[in-house]
């Protein structure tokens, strides 16, 4: 696996605001309030997809990801 360094630093902003706000929702709400915004892709007709705000699973899922902290998810 390569580290994608500008949504590692993302990915690490996150966590940080976590220890920090104690709570899903509050992060959720930090991040949508300052700007922050979640991963967004083309897609192969040449459009922009994705979520333009962040919702409270999409930070859930970054935050119990294990390959963030070092481990590969088996079976």
């Amino acid at each position: 696996l390569l580290v994608n360094e500008p949504e590692a630093e993302q990915v690490r902003f996150i966590y940080q605001k976590y220890l920090e706000l104690k709570s899903l929702h509050a992060v959720k709400d930090y991040l949508n309030t300052h700007g922050h915004q979640p991963k967004r892709w083309i897609t192969p007709a040449g459009t922009e997809s994705g979520p333009k705000r962040y919702c409270l699973q999409s930070v859930r899922t970054i935050l119990s990801n294990p390959i963030y902290v070092g481990k590969i998810k088996h079976k």
